[in-house]
């Protein structure tokens, strides 16, 4: 995602991001759907997709962190 590019992530709760969309989730556990999610985004043109990353921004997580622990130590 990081990369801009498409996507296929199994439709477990913690893969459910605001960025996803449904044609994004194939069937926990389930090879046949898995294959078919992989087979339609292969035979479709590539997608690049602008997602938006800024929740994931390691730097910024890390000094929101720090935050809290320096609040937690007063």
């Amino acid at each position: 995602m990081s990369y801009g590019l498409d996507v296929a992530v199994s439709d477990i709760r913690a893969n459910r991001l605001s960025e996803l969309d449904g044609s994004d989730f194939f069937k926990r556990g389930d090879c046949d759907d898995l294959a078919r999610l992989i087979d339609t985004k292969l035979r479709v043109a590539p997608r690049r997709r602008c997602y938006d990353m800024s929740r994931y921004d390691w730097d910024a997580i890390a000094a929101r962190t720090a935050e809290v622990y320096g609040h937690l130590s007063r």
